[in-house]
């Protein structure tokens, strides 16, 4: 089995539209080719990712033509969806345990915790939500190079 990390679309976002940490995004991305490690996400993952772009745009934060370049380059990426049976109830059950307001945050780290991988994020709130909570999330302004 190769090895694999769960992504969210926070961080995905970064790769796609400057941003602070986008730096850091890319050459996570970047190695995570080079080793051949697999990126996961949850089924509504493309959904988030490209509902943000279009929020962007809309709210005028990116033009039409950033936000179109950014879905073109999102829609060349290379993940893989997985849905398996136990993350309905995974995060229902760790957004109790951990007092997490959203599933959309406990899918990502069900997924992590059922594959048995780490997950990468760019939401800093999360992250200090979860200090001491979850061992394998791991956020982008961490990485080094």
């Amino acid at each position: 089995m190769a090895p694999r990390v769960c992504i969210d679309a926070s961080l995905v976002v970064k790769l796609l539209i400057q941003e602070p940490y986008s730096d850091r995004a890319a050459f996570l991305w970047q190695g995570w080719i080079e080793e051949d490690i697999e990126r996961v996400a949850p089924s509504f993952f493309p959904f988030e990712v490209t509902s943000t772009l279009h929020r962007k745009c809309i709210k005028k934060q990116l033009t039409e033509e950033e936000a179109e370049e950014a879905f073109n380059i999102f829609a060349t990426l290379d993940f893989v969806v997985l849905t398996p049976k136990a993350l309905l109830r995974e995060a229902w059950d760790m957004a109790r345990e951990l007092g997490l307001p959203t599933l959309y945050d406990t899918a990502y780290l069900a997924l992590a915790k059922l594959r048995n991988c780490e997950f990468w994020t760019a939401d800093e709130v999360l992250i200090n939500s979860l200090r001491g909570k979850f061992p394998r999330v791991r956020w982008v302004g961490d990485y080094r190079e």
